[in-house]
């Protein structure tokens, strides 16, 4: 009944394991990393929340007040008002994203180890006898 469903009877040996890891297969908890990823994202938005807020909330007072009125070379353009913009939402919602960027990066790290390989970035074409034809 194993062989029908294509299951492995017998454990993977220690060569069969470096070789896996070599190509870059490592079994890992999907799961795991999203809810570790999550509960760092939530703990990033608490501590970070009102620093967010309190500088969306001026920008926005900016804005709405007329105090961004010219930029440097004097012209009063939609151009100017969107690098603000722009630049405003980069520099307040940076320190979250890096927050929850290295949360990411740590519960992966925890769980595979060190490892750096290109192998499952590179393209795999199927042999000639495979062509349909």
């Amino acid at each position: 009944m194993a062989e029908d469903l294509g299951e492995k009877t017998e454990p993977a040996t220690d060569r069969r394991r470096r070789q896996m890891r070599e190509e870059g297969q490592i079994p890992r908890s999907t799961d795991l990393s999203g809810a570790l990823a999550l509960t760092g994202a939530l703990a990033g938005l608490i501590a970070l929340g009102p620093y967010m807020l309190n500088n969306w909330r001026l920008t926005m007072y900016e804005f709405l007040s007329g105090g961004l009125t010219t930029s440097l070379d004097g012209s009063n353009s939609a151009m100017h008002y969107m690098s603000v913009a722009l630049w405003t939402a980069v520099r307040i919602s940076g320190p979250f994203l890096i927050v929850t960027a290295v949360v990411g990066l740590l519960t992966t790290g925890w769980q595979v180890g060190p490892m750096l390989t290109a192998k499952p970035l590179q393209p795999r074409f199927p042999d000639s006898t495979h062509w349909p034809g």
